[in-house]
C-alpha cells in the first residue's frame, strides 16, 4: 500500500465522496448494512484469478438483496479522488481505513490459497466503526480452480445469514451523543452532572443517548453559566458561551469636591462617589464639571471583579479683566498695584476677588471704582475720563484814570457860603467813590464772563 491518507485528512473532499457514494449502482437491503469488498488476496493463484473470484463474491452478495454493496468501479473512483491506492491493502487496519473513506459500515476481505490440489477460501467481515472482525468463515475446495466460482454464492449467503442473525440477537444500541463545549475566554472549568470533567475547549465528549445532563462553566472573575443538555442519539451538541465578566467597583473623588460626574454617558451624582459598580474587562469614560473650574474628561480601564479609586484634581478657571479708558494711556492701579497703561488685560487663577480700580492720567480727573469678579467670568471695564477745567487768572488791574477835576464855579463870596462849597466838594468825592467799581468791571470784564452790557447806575444828587 502506498500514498495512503488518513480519513478526513482532506475535509474538502468529504462532500464529493458522499455524493459519489449516493450515486452508486447499489441494491437496497432489508438489513440496512452497507459494505464494500477488497480484492481477495491470491496465494498460489494469479491476481487475475483472485480478482475474478472477488467479483463473483460481490455479485452473490448483491443478489441476496439483504445488504448494500459498493460496486468496484465506484469504489476505485472514490479512492482515486482521495489519492488512495488499493495495491497491497490486505490488513484489517487498511480495510477499516478504506471503509471510512467509502462511508460503509462493514468491509469484507479475505484470501484464496492453494495447497496441492486443494483450494482454501477464507472470508471475514470487519466492522468499520470499531475495527473488529464480526464474522469469519472458510471453505475448502478440491478440484479445478474454476470450480471456486460455484461456491461463492454459498459463501455470500452464509455471510449474510450470520450478519442477520447477529443483528437479530443483539438489541439495537442507539448511537451516543457528542458534546462540544467552548467558552470565551477559554479555560473555564466544565462541570457535568456535578462532576468536574476538564476545562474549555472540550471536544468530542460522548454522552449516553437520550439522557439529560446538567452543565456548569466556572471561571474566576466571571459569572457562572448553567444549562441543561438533552443528549439525543447520534447528535452533536455544541455549547459556545461568552462568559460575562463580574462587575468592578469604582470610587471617584475630585479636588475640590462637589463636581458633577457623568460616567459612561450616565449622570451619577456629585463627588465624592464610592463603590459604583461598572462593567469589568472594559474601558470607561468619566466627565467631571464644577463651576469656576475647567471640565475634566478621562478614560480608564477595569478588569473584572476589581476595586479602583480615581482622584481627579480640577484646574481653576482664571478671572479675566479687560480695562480700557477714553482716552487711552491712563495708568491702571488694581488693588493698588500698577498694572500699566490702558488698554490692560489681566488674568488671575483665583476663585473670586474684590477689586479696587483707579485710573490716572495727567490733565484728567482721577477715576475710581470697585467690583467683585469670579473665576470663569470675563469683565470688560471701559471708563471715560473728564478733563480738568482750567481756572483763568484775573489780570492785575490798572489804577483807574484820575477823574477830571471839576472846578466848582466860584461864586461871589457871600457870608455863610462856605457851607455850600464844602457840600459840593464832598458830593463830588462821594460820586467818584460810588462809580469806581462799576467802571473797573465794565472796562476790564472777566475773561470767562465776557463784556458786560448795561447802564451805569445813576449818580446821586449832590
Amino acid at each position: 500500500m502506498s500514498n495512503q491518507q488518513p480519513f478526513l485528512s482532506k475535509p474538502f473532499c468529504l462532500l464529493a465522496c458522499l455524493a459519489a457514494i449516493f450515486s452508486l449502482n447499489i441494491v437496497s437491503a432489508q438489513s440496512g448494512e452497507s459494505l464494500a469488498i477488497l480484492d481477495l488476496e491470491g496465494r498460489g493463484i494469479s491476481a487475475v484469478e483472485a480478482a475474478s473470484l472477488t467479483d463473483r463474491l460481490r455479485a452473490a452478495l448483491v443478489r441476496t438483496q439483504r445488504v448494500t454493496v459498493v460496486e468496484r468501479g465506484q469504489m476505485e473512483r472514490i479512492l482515486s479522488e482521495q489519492d488512495f491506492q488499493l495495491t497491497g491493502c490486505t490488513s484489517d487496519e487498511c480495510a477499516v481505513e478504506v471503509g471510512q473513506l467509502l462511508g460503509v459500515t462493514v468491509m469484507v476481505a479475505g484470501s484464496v490459497g492453494r495447497v496441492g490440489a486443494t483450494y482454501s477460501v477464507d472470508i471475514r467481515a470487519i466492522e468499520v466503526q470499531s475495527g473488529r472482525i464480526t464474522h469469519s468463515l472458510w471453505r475448502d475446495y478440491r478440484g479445478e480452480i474454476d470450480g471456486l466460482l460455484g461456491i461463492m454464492p454459498e459463501i455470500a449467503q452464509e455471510l449474510v445469514n450470520a450478519m442477520g442473525a447477529a443483528a437479530a440477537e443483539a438489541p439495537a444500541i442507539p448511537a451516543a451523543a457528542v458534546l462540544v463545549v467552548h467558552s470565551e475566554p477559554p479555560g473555564a472549568q466544565v462541570v457535568l452532572n456535578n462532576v468536574e470533567i476538564g476545562t474549555t475547549p472540550l471536544d468530542s465528549l460522548e454522552l449516553a443517548a437520550n439522557t439529560v445532563h446538567s452543565l456548569t462553566l466556572n471561571l474566576n472573575s466571571y459569572r457562572s453559566m448553567d444549562t441543561t443538555i438533552v443528549a439525543l442519539a447520534g447528535q452533536v451538541h455544541e455549547v459556545v458561551v461568552a462568559l460575562e465578566p463580574l462587575p468592578s467597583r469604582v470610587s471617584i473623588i475630585s479636588t475640590p469636591a462637589g463636581a458633577g460626574l457623568v460616567l459612561d454617558g450616565q449622570a451619577r451624582g456629585v463627588t465624592p462617589l464610592t463603590g459604583m459598580e461598572v462593567g469589568g474587562t472594559q474601558s470607561h469614560r468619566a466627565a467631571l464639571s464644577l463651576g469656576g473650574y475647567y471640565a475634566a474628561d478621562t478614560t480608564f480601564y477595569t478588569a473584572a471583579d476589581q476595586d479602583y479609586t480615581l482622584n481627579v484634581a480640577l484646574e481653576r478657571l482664571p478671572i479675566q479683566l479687560s480695562i480700557q479708558s477714553t482716552p487711552s494711556g491712563a495708568t491702571v492701579f488694581l488693588n493698588r498695584r500698577n498694572m500699566g497703561q490702558t488698554p490692560v488685560d489681566v488674568s488671575e487663577a483665583v476663585a473670586s476677588r474684590q477689586y479696587t480700580l483707579a485710573l490716572r492720567l495727567d490733565g484728567y480727573q482721577p477715576k475710581d471704582t470697585s467690583f467683585v469678579a469670579r473665576a470663569g467670568e470675563h469683565h470688560r471695564i471701559s471708563m471715560r475720563l473728564s478733563p480738568v477745567r482750567a481756572v483763568a487768572a484775573r489780570p492785575e488791574q490798572a489804577p483807574p484814570p484820575s477823574a477830571p477835576t471839576r472846578q466848582p464855579a466860584v461864586a461871589p463870596a457871600k457870608k455863610g457860603g462856605g457851607g455850600l462849597l464844602a457840600l459840593i466838594v464832598l458830593g463830588a468825592v462821594g460820586y467818584y467813590g460810588y462809580t469806581e467799581g462799576w467802571f473797573d468791571e465794565w472796562i476790564h470784564p472777566p475773561e470767562e464772563e465776557g463784556l458786560r452790557v448795561g447802564n451805569p447806575p445813576g449818580v446821586p444828587a449832590p
